[in-house]
């Protein structure tokens, strides 16, 4: 299940939610698709890019805008389309991790949005929520050991015990890596409004098209805003 508290609602309604569950995939399958389209994407990235550096793109930079908004600086807090795009704009090219998430990178690149994705069965709860931490949450960031106790009012995603995510889209936990053996997945888009219908329409169809072309997975896919509490898939 994935949930939304109330509070950041009032705080940021325009905000939108692209959420995927995908059942059952086979993450091996993908590999020589993804490649594939991996490379295209870079390629398209560099050759078609009008703007002077990544963060002048008018999506990145509402990313920029909404973080400094909440009181993170842009130098230090950048969301992870930001990294990425700029990663590719080096001429490095995405991070090699695992087909799945290699994938999703590459989605994020194509469309310039954030783009997270969790092992549902490493969650407990089966279940993710975003919400404030109130300052006494504990967080060990992803390739270290060394807890940190969050501020209070950070934007966080928990499970039903732990904080997987800090200050929204910048850094993530261990918990719910995806691995190249995991089976059931959860994705979570965050669409800040400046993003049109069009690429929003498109990005979905995407994931669920090759979600379950390439990965064999069996796809519920929804877009959720302030009006919707909560959003289970019918496929949990």
């Amino acid at each position: 299940m994935f949930s939304v508290d109330k509070a950041f609602w009032d705080d940021h309604p325009s905000v939108k939610f692209i959420v995927v569950y995908a059942k059952g995939v086979n993450i091996p399958a993908a590999a020589d698709n993804v490649a594939t389209f991996e490379r295209e994407i870079t390629a398209s990235t560099l050759r078609n890019w009008q703007y002077e550096n990544a963060q002048s793109h008018p999506y990145i930079k509402a990313w920029r805008d909404f973080l400094k908004g909440v009181g993170l600086p842009a130098k230090k807090y950048q969301a992870s389309v930001e990294l990425l795009t700029k990663r590719v704009l080096s001429g490095k090219g995405l991070y090699n991790i695992n087909p799945l998430v290699n994938f999703y990178n590459a989605v994020s690149i194509r469309h310039k949005v954030s783009i997270g994705a969790w092992d549902v069965d490493k969650l407990s709860g089966h279940c993710l929520r975003l919400g404030y931490s109130t300052g006494t949450e504990e967080f060990i960031e992803m390739g270290t050991t060394q807890a940190t106790t969050l501020t209070n009012g950070e934007i966080t995603y928990f499970d039903d015990k732990d904080v997987i995510t800090r200050h929204f889209v910048w850094r993530q936990s261990e918990i719910g890596l995806v691995a190249e053996s995991s089976k059931n997945i959860f994705f979570v888009s965050e669409i800040l409004d400046c993003v049109k219908e069009e690429d929003i329409e498109e990005m979905m169809q995407t994931l669920k098209e090759k979600l379950s072309n390439w990965f064999n997975a069996t796809v519920d896919i929804a877009l959720i805003d302030s009006r919707t509490a909560t959003w289970t898939p019918d496929k949990l």
